[in-house]
């Protein structure tokens, strides 16, 4: 599209915008100063980071604008407590940046708009994956977990491949109770490029029609509309793998062979699920199942490589509470502190999900600012878990932090990184529990060390994120040495257990 029709076409959305606020009951809140048509440029790494900063100037809750779309960052514990649990009921929507709409994203758990079909989603997901429900999945967990163990024992150098295996593999037993049994298993190969596909089309700088929604309509021919054909490709992967899968367990069921999973529980069921809501939901419970633990275990690993003073003490407290002859398990999180600090650090220093969108349903009033209904709200993660004045040096790996310190809501990760109200994650418990017993097992067994280049010095990898919705550490190389031969010895033993 011609540069200046797509100007004069956001010069005017922004005039109505404009004389909307005059006519509102408040100002909006405040901002830095935008260019005539453009509005705010935010960094293109890590916009969040940006986000803070001026939220630094302008308060906890302040007004951006991408082109035509006006952005209400929320970027302060307190501010995001009060709208997205206090008034849940205006805050608890989130709408699909237009690119997820065009990708199908739109609908099952994470973007449902109906009520009724969001309940659905949100009762089949603590169906299968709530706090009630774990206890039955351990065995799973564990010989996922050794298996995993396994795979890094023997092929090293593809750690970042078994990080993103490992969660997709745990889903897909869980939800449709399918056991993947070879290592490039098309459906964790298809739950891999979905989780690609939505992080980029989520991203805040990728594609312009998220700050152009009008673009969708334009005809794919046009200059600058070739987004459309991503989006179609994108769908279409999308729209194949959940009918792939759900069409699996249909017929596992009908056979007499379904293991009893989310999916075969929720088609026996006398709740009446929507077809579309047990297909969809599922599809995104095994995609997004997996971008908090990848991320993070990802985070862990280059958090090792440069802090391995931090490695050294958690040997010692793993050797010192577990002991070397076995492996260690959730239930021994409890006894091991220092570890937990490495995980709530891990969540904190770079959170898997930096922002999240919500939309309002309804106008309001927060502090004197009025934010009209239907506002774009982004909950900013990182800037609550990089407040200076909770965490003084904010861009350190700092797991000492986190000893002998009360935990209050305006300063735990694992109260902040899965979000608010309504909408927190459905899957929050797991994901902990994955995330804590993925970090302990690696330290239990192996020591992770920086490789070395042709002239055997070390390298040293950058803290470098990527920049889509769901972070992680750009691809860098990492060793594993086991510790010793008796990690070795019950490391084996355990696969032969498990029959890995």
């Amino acid at each position: 599209m011609d540069a200046r029709l797509v100007a004069l076409i956001s010069l005017l959305v922004t005039a109505l915008v404009y004389v909307r606020r005059k006519a509102a009951r408040g100002p909006a809140p405040p901002g830095p100063p935008q260019i005539p048509i453009i509005g705010n440029i935010l960094p293109e790494e890590a916009p969040w980071e940006g986000i803070r900063q001026f939220s630094l100037k302008y308060g906890p809750v302040i007004t951006l604008r991408v082109l035509s779309t006006n952005i209400y960052a929320v970027n302060t514990v307190a501010a995001a407590a009060e709208l997205c649990e206090v008034r849940s009921s205006v805050y608890s929507q989130r709408n699909p940046m237009k690119m997820l709409d065009l990708c199908g994203f739109n609908e099952g758990i994470l973007f449902e708009t109906n009520v009724t079909h969001l309940r659905q989603a949100r009762k089949l997901v603590a169906s299968g994956i709530g706090p009630r429900e774990l206890d039955k999945y351990r065995p799973q967990l564990r010989a996922h977990i050794v298996t995993f163990l396994g795979h890094i024992l023997h092929a090293p150098e593809q750690f970042l491949d078994h990080i993103r295996d490992l969660p997709i593999g745990i889903m897909l037993e869980i939800v449709y109770g399918y056991k993947t049994t070879e290592k490039k298993d098309p459906f964790i190969l298809g739950a891999d490029i979905l989780v690609h596909n939505y992080a980029k089309a989520s991203a805040i700088s990728d594609f312009l029609v998220n700050w152009l929604p009008f673009m969708a309509y334009i005809p794919s021919w046009v200059p600058g509309a070739g987004f459309q054909k991503t989006a179609l490709a994108w769908k279409t992967q999308g729209d194949t793998y959940t009918e792939e899968t759900f069409q699996y367990v249909l017929k596992s069921v009908a056979n007499g062979t379904a293991v009893p999973s989310v999916v075969s529980k929720a088609l026996e069921s006398k709740e009446a699920y929507k077809r579309h809501v047990i297909a969809k939901s599922a599809m995104q419970m095994v995609s997004g199942g997996a971008d908090t633990t990848v991320s993070a275990s990802e985070t862990f690993i280059l958090a090792m490589l440069l802090h391995p003073e931090v490695q050294k003490l958690a040997h010692e407290e793993i050797d010192r509470v577990v002991g070397t002859e076995r492996l260690p398990t959730y239930a021994d999180r409890p006894n091991l502190p220092y570890i937990e600090a490495i995980m709530k650090e891990a969540l904190r220093w770079h959170p898997p999900v930096p922002v999240v969108p919500r939309t309002s349903t309804k106008d309001d009033v927060y502090e004197g600012y009025f934010l009209p209904e239907g506002s774009f709200i982004m909950i900013n993660f990182w800037a609550m878990l990089h407040n200076d004045e909770a965490f003084p040096e904010p861009m350190s790996f700092k797991p000492e932090r986190w000893l002998d310190v009360q935990l209050t809501k305006e300063i735990d990760p694992l109260g902040i990184a899965f979000g608010f109200g309504r909408r927190e994650c459905p899957g929050k418990i797991m994901a902990i529990e994955l995330v804590f017993t993925v970090f302990v097992n690696i330290l239990a067994v192996f020591d992770i060390v920086k490789v070395r280049d042709a002239n055997g010095e070390e390298i040293t990898p950058p803290e470098n994120y990527t920049n889509g919705s769901i972070t992680a550490p750009l691809p860098f190389k990492a060793d594993f040495k086991v510790r010793s031969t008796q990690a070795l010895q019950v490391l084996q033993q355990d696969l032969e257990e498990v029959g890995r």
